[in-house]
């Protein structure tokens, strides 16, 4: 499925399974059997009965249900789309007697477009060749308009190309295979001189999103310039988060939404506040509904001021703006992770929450922790304070808002993609990242360090 019910304010499709339990339509009743939420797409499990046959047979079907193709045009890059498909692929394999039924709104523009995309990659696969030309012409011949616009057309070829060039990075588990890849990776390639890290890591640079493919308006806006710690990595109109000034001022911070695994805007990623900014951030916090914030590193890194403490002391209470902050407790864990919990009232509504401050001490600005058991007992503590609080957004922040941040936000997303799917695609994951903030994932080494960390954290999360 290819559509969203709605678009653009007008019906698509109508709803044919129930969301939650059984509907009937005609003489087929059609029972929600599990539901799967992800960032881009959705997979639903429905068993599907002929109540009018004596036998009454069940079959179960699986729905893919792609919701990221926006309302007008196509997607700005074919990553997600591709993502989409290799999870298609991977249930579908295998079971290829059987027809897949496909469908849009109107059944050959988005729908073409899919099918002309998943049949190609199986002839690259096959074959080492590809002929999107002849086959949307094979198509036409069946149904008429099948790939609907030049839009369409050029879309295609866009994510065919980007399947070359960047091929299957997924590695399926055990994770004992994630570990064998580590090791492959870190081979040293005699003829180019580089290891798989860093070969991969450049083709991953190559491949994604350029501050040249964003616009930016607000960030490089004059009242805004002092709004930016670091002047380097600004974020794009198409990803920054606004922020609801009360006294008519900019809406302007140097955050970011990022996808999680199973949700879009999963993150609020960005630089740590300044002393200028601290009533912008808390103002995010509370109007984002985010209970957690992530802190990676510390107040001061390289004799230079990386985040203002925007908290106080434990027991004090200080003020930014309408939201007085106290500080309710502070425990420190083995000297690299620091536990703080704060009450913020917002005053004008006389409202209270309880927010929770986690902040990796030891994690330096220029290089990768050496051990992963930290930033793994970091996530556990982060994963129940989530849960306690309805899965808001995770604030995170770090010295310029795309190095450690952007770690961080990849492993969380592995983590949960491997323990979901039994397998993970670091290069896909950061990929998609980048196609909303550029340079998240700041180096070879974090990226290195994100499959390190993954194979720790299942290994301890198995045991």
């Amino acid at each position: 499925m290819v559509t969203r019910l709605v678009e653009d304010a007008k019906i698509k499709c109508q709803q044919y399974w129930p969301n939650d339990g059984s509907s009937v339509f005609g003489t087929i009743k059609v029972t929600l059997q599990k539901e799967e939420q992800l960032r881009s797409y959705c997979v639903r499990q429905l068993s599907i009965t002929n109540v009018s046959s004596p036998k009454r047979e069940t079959r179960v079907v699986h729905q893919f249900h792609f919701t990221a193709w926006p309302d007008h045009g196509v997607p700005k890059y074919g990553t997600a789309l591709l993502e989409f498909q290799k999870r298609v692929d991977k249930h579908y394999m295998g079971k290829s007697s059987k027809p897949m039924l496909v469908h849009c709104s109107a059944g050959v523009g988005r729908t073409g477009t899919f099918i002309a995309i998943n049949n190609e990659i199986q002839r690259i696969k096959q074959e080492g060749v590809t002929d999107i030309h002849s086959f949307v012409c094979q198509m036409r011949f069946c149904r008429n308009f099948m790939v609907q616009t030049l839009p369409q057309y050029m879309f295609i070829h866009m994510a065919l190309l980007e399947y070359i060039n960047c091929g299957d990075t997924s590695i399926v588990a055990p994770i004992n295979n994630v570990q064998d890849k580590i090791d492959e990776l870190s081979t040293l390639n005699p003829k180019k001189g580089k290891t798989g890290f860093q070969m991969q890591f450049e083709k991953l640079v190559r491949n994604s999103s350029k501050e040249s493919d964003f616009t930016y308006v607000a960030a490089v806006s004059s009242k805004n310039k002092s709004k930016n710690r670091c002047k380097q990595f600004l974020p794009p109109e198409s990803a920054r988060v606004i922020v609801p000034q009360y006294d008519g001022s900019s809406d302007y911070i140097n955050f970011c939404f990022v996808d999680g695994y199973y949700k879009s805007k999963a993150f609020l990623a960005g630089p740590g506040p300044m002393q200028s900014t601290a009533t912008d951030f808390w103002t995010m916090v509370w109007e984002k509904k985010s209970y957690a914030i992530v802190m990676l590193g510390q107040i001061k890194e390289n004799e230079a001021e990386a985040s203002f403490k925007y908290w106080p002391v434990e027991n004090k209470s200080v003020e930014f703006g309408r939201f007085l902050i106290e500080t309710v407790s502070e425990d420190v864990w083995d000297k690299d992770i620091v536990k703080r919990t704060f009450k913020v009232t917002n005053v004008h509504q006389d409202t209270t929450r309880t927010i929770t401050q986690l902040q990796y001490v030891e994690w330096p600005q220029d290089f990768c922790p050496n051990s992963h058991t930290p930033i793994i007992d970091l996530i556990k503590v982060l994963e129940y304070v989530q849960h306690e609080n309805g899965n808001g957004p995770i604030t995170v922040h770090c010295s310029n808002g795309v190095g450690r941040s952007g770690t961080f936000c990849a492993l969380l997303i592995c983590i949960n993609q491997f323990k979901q799917e039994q397998m993970v695609d670091v290069f896909q994951t950061v990929q998609i990242m980048r196609s909303q903030r550029p340079g998240l994932v700041e180096n070879m080494e974090q990226y290195e360090f994100i499959h390190r960390a993954l194979v720790a954290a299942v290994q301890k999360h198995s045991s």
